[in-house]
């Protein structure tokens, strides 16, 4: 008997359930959701099949914000929208929230601690549209 998508993902998500200790979905039809695992924070989108590490700001994952969240992969920062998709792949050291449809991106930054938070100092930094697509300012 041939096992369905569907129900072979809603195994692989219980079984990541129970190996957390933290788990958020969004609305409650979600195909979204967070998850705290013993490997840190994962970002679940079940409609396309992926996972993702969001953004750590504060205490938590990063929040959507113009439709888009920051993710990390390899240390570096790309977004993405609503569905899980990767709409600007990792390629930033710093990378902030999109505000009226645009995101500071740097290439040439340093993290600088400041207790138990941080922030960004820019050597260089450009604006990026929602496509990733360099903007003047």
């Amino acid at each position: 008997m041939a096992v369905s998508q569907k129900h072979l993902l809603h195994r692989w998500l219980l079984a990541i359930v129970s190996a957390t200790s933290f788990l958020v979905c969004s609305g409650q039809k979600s195909n979204n959701c967070i998850a705290l695992t013993d490997s840190g924070w994962i970002a679940i989108h079940a409609k396309t099949n992926t996972i993702s590490r969001p953004f750590l700001v504060d205490n938590g994952p990063d929040d959507f914000s113009n439709g888009l969240c920051r993710i990390v992969k390899d240390n570096k920062i790309g977004y993405i929208n609503r569905k899980g998709q990767v709409v600007i792949s990792p390629k930033y050291d710093c990378a902030e929230r999109f505000m009226k449809g645009k995101a500071k991106v740097s290439t040439d930054c340093a993290t600088v601690p400041q207790g138990e938070y941080y922030y960004w100092v820019y050597r260089s930094y450009f604006m990026v549209n929602k496509k990733g697509e360099v903007q003047t300012q």
